[in-house]
């Protein structure tokens, strides 16, 4: 379909009524596009320190020991971990939980800094959910 730029100001009632006339495909696309723009303006307003605190809650697992972890885990679900393997295993789990635990502390030192609350914290900020896969 043709697109046709024209400038105008819009309500965000009349954006509303004009989104309803989108496919479904077009909606989810323009909803997308949306909370992308929610969290740039979002991510514009916060300070250096609150940026880094996320940058570091965001980081994730390190690739060689999460590589490692959900192979042994795999292992374990094929029941074809060997005793050394499961001793492995049980290390880096606790590895993990380490981590996972400092992850949290650091989201609560940057919902203490933004004076709100963890579930607040989630729903203002692009904190992305831990993999287990």
């Amino acid at each position: 379909m043709p697109t046709i730029r024209v400038r105008a100001e819009l309500s965000a009632q009349e954006l509303l009524r004009a989104a309803k006339k989108l496919s479904p495909d077009e909606l989810d696309k323009f909803v997308t596009d949306v909370k992308a723009l929610e969290v740039q303006r979002q991510m514009s307003r916060l300070s250096p320190k609150e940026k880094a605190l996320l940058a570091r809650i965001n980081e994730g697992l390190p690739k060689a020991l999460r590589t490692r972890y959900y192979a042994l885990v795999e292992k374990r679900r094929a029941e074809t971990l060997s005793k050394r393997e499961y001793r492995e295993l049980l290390r880096l789990t606790d590895e993990v939980e380490k981590l996972q635990v400092e992850r949290v502390k650091l989201m609560v030192k940057l919902s203490r800094l933004r004076n709100t609350s963890l579930e607040r914290l989630t729903e203002e900020l692009p904190i992305k959910t831990p993999s287990h896969e």
